[in-house]
């Protein structure tokens, strides 16, 4: 998704081995420096949280596991190269270690972005179908999904570094290394739109969706069935209960509330209710579910998330889809859109820790244990 940096503000330049000057030590390989050293921070310690406290696996948090793990991947092997590439006019790593860059750019990076857009699906289904997602989403068809992403994304790649590195790539001598690869542009279409584009478009278009989904589940009321007044729904039935208790003097009323899933008001299921000197009888009582009161930790992170994606991710996407496919290179944008693409590593663990009480119970659990 990158091009290469030589003067920090056209990506289109390609570099001449044969004049390497260097190390410059400018804005831009200082702050991918922040940014590197701050992820690896950042990100190293939730992964060191979830692997102390297993407790906090679970089906979705699956997801963001994957996302810390992708961000700290990325800290150690593209950031690496990206100062290195930064520091120096011309490339002189060599042959392989192209490869390898153009492998973090796409794979690595490309798996960030991916991330996202699972998260975001995810919460899509646990709130437009809450009963299939409690039945079918469990933390082994979550890790299946991922490894499918995974899979799927090396299967996208790999091809086409294979073509750049026997047959597409110019001379290094005089050229230098295409972060991008000089495949075929098809490709490099295909890939921008599937790998960096769809997620992308994907955690947008989807959180509309969840805020009024979660709305209007927030405003669900408990209504009893055949019709009977919502007041009814939090009290006994009158009938039911005088029948089944007339014979035992001083037998108490009895609601009883039958936690559900399917449904707010479940018909009436027979009981049996105690009576004085130990005797029962048998009577029907409308058994309901009252509403829990439901926090919006999960929400807020996602909405966090989603403006992380709006601010980061979105401006270098469009820059980069515009170079790749439209060949239109937007002037003085590059710098611009790359500073705020790099902070997503950064700011993605701060704000599930911050969202999320379990998770940030834990970290003070591993790290803060005498607070």
């Amino acid at each position: 998704m990158e091009s290469n940096r030589t003067n920090n503000t056209n990506p289109i330049t390609l570099l001449n081995a044969t004049t390497v000057e260097g190390p410059n030590w400018t804005f831009t390989p200082l702050f991918t420096l922040f940014i590197q050293l701050s992820a690896f921070l950042n990100n190293g310690a939730m992964l060191v949280v979830f692997a102390r406290n297993p407790a906090l696996i679970t089906p979705f948090t699956v997801y963001i596991l994957n996302l810390f793990a992708s961000n700290f991947i990325v800290s150690i092997f593209f950031y690496s190269i990206e100062i290195i590439s930064d520091l120096y006019s011309a490339w002189w790593l060599g042959y392989a270690i192209c490869t390898m860059y153009q492998y973090t750019n796409w794979v690595l990076t490309g798996s960030m972005c991916i991330a996202h857009g699972s998260i975001a699906v995810n919460r899509l289904w646990a709130v437009t179908f809450p009963v299939s997602y409690r039945r079918y989403h469990k933390k082994r068809f979550a890790l299946l999904v991922i490894a499918s992403l995974w899979i799927s994304l090396h299967i996208i790649v790999i091809p086409c570094l294979v073509l750049d590195a026997l047959w597409y790539r110019p001379p290094m001598e005089t050229n230098g290394c295409n972060v991008n690869s000089d495949a075929p542009k098809a490709w490099l279409w295909f890939a921008q739109l599937v790998i960096m584009d769809a997620p992308v478009a994907i955690v947008v278009l989807v959180y509309p969706i969840i805020c009024y989904k979660t709305i209007q589940r927030n405003r669900t009321r408990v209504e009893p069935t055949g019709g009977t007044s919502p007041k009814m729904a939090s009290r006994p039935q009158r009938g039911a209960l005088a029948a089944s208790t007339a014979s035992h003097t001083g037998a108490r009323r009895k609601l009883v509330v039958v936690p559900s899933v399917k449904s707010n008001i479940e018909a009436s299921v027979p009981v049996r209710i105690r009576g004085g000197k130990g005797r029962h009888s048998d009577g029907r009582v409308l058994c309901c579910r009252l509403p829990r009161r439901r926090n919006g930790h999960g929400f807020l992170a996602l909405t966090l998330m989603t403006s992380t994606v709006l601010l980061c991710y979105c401006p270098a996407n469009v820059y980069f889809t515009l170079y790749i496919i439209f060949e239109t290179d937007v002037p003085g944008m590059f710098a611009k859109v790359m500073i705020l693409y790099e902070l997503a590593a950064v700011l993605d663990p701060v704000w599930f820790m911050l969202t999320l009480p379990s998770l940030r119970a834990a970290f003070r659990r591993t790290f803060l244990p005498r607070c």
